[in-house]
């Protein structure tokens, strides 16, 4: 008698097994795509802001301290000036009226104002010679500012500012060895109300076949000097001072 084999039944364990990892993936998988609802800020534009803010508050805090210093320059600017000039001109004390001008400012005061230009530049030794008298004669006068230009790079370069000089200074000037009107320094020039009422040049250009200043600066040179320039000082003084108070 023959018996029938019959195959063992397959477990059912194993497709719950498999359902319910495939329902455990797509689980996690939701889980992992589902946002929150309050996204997390990104790290680099936070720190990006956080850099402009500080970069802004820095260029603020560098204008107040030059606007702040600006404001101190102009309260003791006299002072610095005059450091200054006599750092420059050995020749002069740093008890001196000498006020820095550019070639610009010093037109617009020939062409419209009044007071007294200097006209020089301090590797010139006969404009170092020239500023130590000069500055004697203003002490003598009382005059208490001196416009001083340095003017060897406007007049190096030819600028504008020098050729507008040499326009207002017209006649008042020497001619160069092609003809043209220049500027040869030292040279002061006194104005009162746009006009040019004397100049001085002495030494700027004729020095009497002399070629260093102690030779040719007498004691008598250096006293006619000293004379010559305080009158014309005290010309400008006067007619500074009788602007509001004398029948003009």
């Amino acid at each position: 008698m023959s018996t029938k084999k019959t195959s063992p039944k397959k477990p059912a364990t194993k497709a719950k097994a498999t359902k319910a990892a495939v329902a455990k993936t797509k689980t996690t998988k939701t889980k992992r795509t589902k946002k929150p609802c309050c996204a997390k800020p990104n790290k680099f534009f936070g720190g990006l802001i956080i850099a402009i803010v500080g970069i802004a508050a820095t260029v603020a805090l560098a204008l107040i301290v030059v606007f702040t210093i600006i404001g101190m320059d102009s309260k003791i600017s006299y002072q610095n000036n005059a450091e200054r000039f006599a750092a420059e001109y050995s020749t002069v004390d740093k008890d001196n009226p000498f006020i820095y001008k550019t070639a610009a400012e010093a037109a617009d005061i020939i062409e419209h104002g009044t007071g007294v230009v200097y006209l020089g530049f301090a590797s010139c030794p006969w404009c170092q010679a020239y500023a130590g008298y000069l500055n004697d004669a203003a002490k003598d006068a009382g005059l208490d500012t001196i416009y001083y230009v340095d003017i060897k790079s406007d007049r190096d370069n030819n600028t504008e500012d020098y050729q507008k000089l040499v326009s207002l200074l017209s006649t008042n000037l020497q001619y160069n060895d092609e003809g043209q009107r220049y500027i040869y320094v030292p040279e002061v020039v006194f104005v009162v109300d746009g006009r040019i009422v004397a100049n001085d040049l002495e030494t700027s250009k004729d020095t009497a076949g002399q070629s260093e200043p102690a030779d040719y600066w007498t004691d008598a040179r250096v006293e006619a000097l000293k004379s010559r320039l305080a009158n014309y000082m005290k010309a400008v003084i006067d007619a500074a001072g009788c602007k509001d108070s004398c029948n003009n």
